[in-house]
């Protein structure tokens, strides 16, 4: 398989003609057929469906379309971080966050970062949990930090940390007056539960979702609102409770409150996600930096969250 065919075939997959790609890519249609036939047989697969009225993608063709993408982009960084180094340039490196991390020893780390690798213009970029597998394996970023683990044969995920997760409530709330022992949710059953998320929507890989699932904790009702910071404002309006990450204390503390949740499994995991077999070096950096953190705020008695 040569990049060459990938990228006639990619042609074809995107203008369905033949005629078209081989515009296209700026060669005669009879060689760029035959550089597709040439893939096809040694696949063992056909890519497309020719018929008098034209021409579409099977399964295996729609499939390889997707991989073909994948490894342009990535043969083009490729050569673009080549170049750079060959012209004495750092090479770009591109982070994605979840925003509601940057609450956390998520800046330390990034200060870690460009302190200690110096070769590399580091680039942030926002990008939601849910989106960062598929913005890493396009090679959109080339790390990121966010809270969901999805299966992918193509990237490598790793647990940073497990976060605890607590119940917010706003101040006075009368289950949380006078207590020094965690909740159980059982005690406020009879609340509204505010959810959230980037997307205003929750899904089976929600470490909040699969808590309440394990524990099956029934509200009286629930709300989904977009985002973290609007779930705590609710909470401190009193319009329901919410179960957040111990980061959500760095958020906002002045008309919330905080308790510890009794039921077992009450975990939040902060994920890194990397190509797999890609950028070892700065993954083992990363992962060194949050135990030296970790060991340093619990001798200073320092109470943070990555």
């Amino acid at each position: 398989m040569e990049l060459r065919q990938l990228r006639y075939f990619v042609a074809v997959a995107r203008t369905l003609s033949f005629t078209k790609a081989a515009a296209e890519v700026h060669i005669a249609q009879p060689p760029l057929s035959r550089q597709v036939a040439n893939l096809e047989a040694e696949l063992g697969v056909a890519l497309f469906e020719r018929s008098p009225r034209g021409i579409k993608l099977t399964p295996a063709g729609a499939l390889l379309v997707e991989r073909a993408n994948e490894i342009l982009k990535r043969v083009e960084q490729t050569k673009r971080e080549v170049a750079a180094f060959n012209e004495k340039r750092r090479s770009q490196f591109k982070i994605g966050f979840d925003l509601s991390l940057l609450y956390g020893r998520t800046p330390r780390i990034f200060r870690y970062l460009r302190k200690n690798y110096a070769e590399y213009d580091f680039e942030y970029a926002e990008v939601a949990s849910a989106d960062q597998v598929r913005a890493v394996r396009n090679g959109e970023i080339d790390l990121a930090l966010g809270l969901t683990l999805l299966a992918d044969d193509q990237v490598e995920q790793i647990i940073v940390r497990n976060e605890q997760l607590m119940l917010a409530l706003e101040i006075g709330h009368p289950v949380f007056r006078g207590r020094d022992q965690p909740i159980k949710l059982t005690e406020v059953s009879d609340e509204t539960l505010i959810l959230y998320n980037e997307r205003a929507s929750r899904g089976p890989h929600d470490p909040v979702t699969r808590f309440i699932e394990h524990v099956r904790f029934t509200p009286s009702d629930t709300m989904t609102i977009r985002g973290l910071a609007a779930a705590l404002g609710l909470v401190a309006a009193e319009v329901g409770i919410s179960i957040v990450p111990a980061r959500a204390l760095l958020m906002r503390g002045q008309d919330i409150c905080f308790a510890p949740l009794a039921e077992d499994g009450a975990t939040s995991p902060v994920v890194m996600t990397t190509l797999r077999g890609m950028n070892g070096e700065i993954v083992a950096g990363i992962l060194a930096e949050v135990d030296r953190l970790t060991r340093f705020d619990r001798s200073s008695s320092i109470r943070t969250i990555l």
